[in-house]
């Protein structure tokens, strides 16, 4: 009966966990006494959490801010009216209805109608009744012909808007990298949980038998105390690693939000890791070679790219801010309606010019910015091609670390097999009355040992292989964010 007992704890131990859930998808209030697998919290995350509709509306923000600055090219229309009475007397009535159009360049449109009336007005600002309609432009020849302010900030906001879906990523980077570490650090504590608990029910049955063996005289007072030595031993791993199980389920619970997002959930106490789904990671390691690496497609290095490219884009103006300001401004004009633009063949007679010329003597404001943007833009470019090789190294790093790491487990668990069948062959020599029960403690705690150091291997494995995944920028294929 011990026999059959001690074989069937210790092939469950071989294999644990081995209850498979019913359901790929579960929610909260259907766990209970099942399975809790990683892909069940990557959908729950997915659905409910927090910091995904936050990723998610990093885009948004981004999209706002180009329509933004898109906006400071929109036409203008204008309404302009100043007249002055006194003592019953018109001076003046003067109005301007205008249209200017902003364009992408250093050329403005601009069209409307002015109408001057009183005794009093200025001769220049007079038209007859029926107004005087104008069309023409204005364009920047110096300052603000290759750039200027307006169309700079547009030019960063179609930055900022492909960085809004690059923070959206590096975000589901960051969560995706911290949920899978939550959850091998539950599953790891559980692992080593029920090793030992496996070594208490296997020392407890023992220690029963060889009291009663002990009562009729069968083995002697020492069988009895080494084998509660090494009970008492498995009973205080396993408490400890139970309280490092509930602790680290407390901290996998931040994850878990009820369907209203208004508050978290607890794990039911019945509920277990199970390592179904964690070949997920090693399927995209596999699929990551060094040939393959490419850092500059990485979400954190593109987000310093961008940032780069802003860096430059300032540079670029405030060079251009050097260059004095020369506007030119000419308009066609004619006084009959309805206005017949098709009909103007003289420029030089029907046309309003103007030149506007202006430049600070010293240029302090405008150097000092110049200065400044030029080393923003060095040390920006700097920070960049230090992160780039720093990247790639520590990626061929961990690439390499994740291929040892595979190797040693698949060592260490040739090793805790082998300690297993030696388990199993001192028992039934045991059993048979060829062995000593020191022999047979021995054997089970190597066995032990050697199982909780594959399991501390595995999460090494996965840690590097999680790690891995972040800095390589793919750690977030595993959420299926839409």
């Amino acid at each position: 009966m011990l026999k059959n007992k001690q074989l069937l704890i210790l092939l469950w131990l071989a294999i644990s966990p081995a209850v498979n859930s019913q359901n790929d998808s579960i929610t909260l209030s259907e766990i209970s006494n099942v399975e809790f697998k990683i892909n069940d919290l990557l959908n729950w995350v997915n659905s409910n959490h927090p910091l995904v509709r936050i990723a998610k509306s990093e885009e948004e923000i981004g999209k706002a801010k180009l329509l933004n600055k898109r906006g400071a090219f929109d036409p203008i229309f204008s309404i302009d009216n100043n007249l002055k009475t006194l003592e019953n007397q018109s001076y003046y009535d003067f109005s301007r209805f205008a249209l200017v159009g902003k364009t992408r360049s250093p050329i403005n449109l601009e069209s409307g109608i002015d109408y001057g009336l009183g005794n009093k007005l200025n001769p220049e600002l007079s038209t007859s009744n029926s107004g005087l309609g104008f069309f023409g432009i204005s364009i920047d020849l110096l300052k603000g012909f290759w750039i200027d302010e307006k169309r700079n900030d547009l030019k960063k906001a179609k930055i900022y808007a492909q960085m809004g879906r690059i923070e959206r990523e590096i975000m589901l980077q960051d969560l995706a990298e911290t949920i899978w570490n939550d959850y091998l650090l539950w599953y790891n504590s559980y692992e080593k949980y029920v090793a030992f608990e496996t070594g208490v029910a296997i020392s407890s049955e023992r220690q029963l038998a060889l009291r009663e063996m002990f009562a009729i005289g069968g083995c002697n007072g020492m069988d009895t105390l080494e084998n509660h030595i090494q009970l008492k031993l498995f009973e205080a791993q396993s408490t400890e690693w139970n309280a490092n199980t509930y602790k680290y389920k407390m901290q996998l619970s931040r994850h878990l939000w009820s369907k209203d997002k208004n508050h978290w959930v607890e794990l039911n106490d019945n509920v277990f890791p199970s390592p179904d789904g964690l070949m997920q990671l090693d399927s995209l390691c596999k699929q990551f070679t060094s040939n393959s690496l490419d850092v500059s497609e990485i979400p954190d290095i593109q987000k310093l790219i961008n940032e780069q490219e802003i860096k430059l884009f300032d540079y670029r103006l405030a060079r251009n801010n050097l260059l004095p300001k020369l506007e030119l401004k000419t308009q066609f004009i004619q006084n009959n309606v309805p206005y017949k633009w098709g009909t103007i063949n003289n420029f030089s007679e029907n046309q309003r010019f103007g030149l506007t010329f202006n430049t600070p003597l010293f240029l302090r404001k405008e150097r000092g910015e110049l200065s400044k943007s030029e080393f923003e833009f060095y040390q920006k470019k700097e920070q960049v091609r230090f992160k780039q090789t720093e990247r790639q190294l520590n990626i061929l790093g961990l690439l390499k670390q994740v291929e040892t790491s595979v190797s040693v487990y698949n060592t260490l668990k040739e090793v805790e097999n082998g300690y297993f069948e030696l388990y199993n062959l001192e028992r039934v020599k045991y059993d048979n009355g060829d062995g000593t029960i020191f022999l047979l403690n021995t054997r089970e705690n190597r066995y032990l040992t050697a199982k909780v150091k594959s399991i501390e291997q595995e999460f090494k494995m996965r840690k590097y292989e999680i790690d891995l995944l972040r800095l390589n920028g793919q750690i977030s294929q595993t959420i299926s964010i839409k």
